[in-house]
């Protein structure tokens, strides 16, 4: 069951109606002004549901809910896929890369809490920060 507390949020304009992003992933598309998330981005988790010009909550930490846009295991890091659905973090091993490897930096939002199917909500340990991981 996916639950949320401890959260801590900002307030910011919706650039359009977001009515149907609750639980996914969001940025910054302007000063003040939130959109959706592009993959391997995002700011926080969307916690209401606003309509074009409303103020958008946006989760920036602790434990939230999360459209999961593939299957999630409890445990897995997840990053933002272009959707604004949360995915697990997929990665090599990290290290300095070698011939036709190379490392990028991934925004990892946070740690599963919950296991969840494609679609289904699960809960999030939002704790957004970067992380270098082999691309191959």
């Amino acid at each position: 069951m996916a639950d949320t507390n401890r959260v801590v949020s900002e307030t910011f304009q919706a650039s359009g109606d977001m009515s149907g992003l609750q639980h996914r992933f969001v940025d910054h598309v302007g000063i003040g002004i939130i959109g959706h998330s592009l993959a391997n981005g995002g700011i926080g988790v969307l916690v209401n549901k606003p309509e074009a010009g409303d103020f958008a909550t946006v989760a920036l930490s602790g434990r939230v809910r999360v459209d999961a846009g593939a299957a999630v295991t409890a445990g897995a890091w997840i990053v933002s896929a272009a959707s604004g659905f949360g995915v697990s973090l997929a990665f090599g091993t990290i290290n300095a890369g070698s011939a036709g490897q190379f490392l990028q930096t991934k925004i990892v939002m946070g740690r599963a809490m919950s296991t969840a199917a494609s679609g289904s909500v699960f809960t999030l340990e939002l704790m957004p920060h970067n992380v270098t991981v082999n691309s191959a």
